[in-house]
């Protein structure tokens, strides 16, 4: 989870160097999966071919966003209008044959991970 006051030039929630992959790391963008509910699903691969699926969720403001281009879009808007640059990630990863269902069960028993999102963001500002 990453939660981001506002956003800036380098203090971006979608940009090079931020999501699932590092670029200082030993892990590699490898495919695009299909999305899940608000969210976008990517394989990603290490150290020894070992691959992981990584699905993440974003919110900006309080809109939650489901693509790359869409927080681009939503943060753009924010900067023109003045409006709330606040922004929130979620990532969350796994492993193995089951990968998929592995995170599909744990966003079952945590709950919509937009609504989370807005949660920990409205606690972060104190409200």
């Amino acid at each position: 989870v990453a939660l981001y006051g506002w956003q800036g030039r380098g203090r971006e929630i979608v940009g090079f160097g931020q999501g699932a992959v590092d670029p200082s790391s030993h892990w590699a963008w490898a495919a695009n999966l299909p999305s899940m509910e608000g969210g976008r699903v990517e394989r990603i691969m290490g150290p020894e071919k070992t691959l992981r699926e990584a699905a993440t969720f974003w919110s900006v403001g309080t809109s939650p966003a489901s693509s790359k281009a869409t927080v681009k879009l939503a943060t753009l808007t924010a900067r023109l209008t003045g409006a709330d640059q606040s922004a929130a990630t979620f990532i969350i990863s796994a492993e193995g044959n089951n990968a998929q269902a592995s995170i599909a069960a744990f966003l079952a028993d945590m709950g919509d991970p937009q609504r989370r999102l807005a949660a920990m963001m409205k606690q972060a500002k104190g409200r």
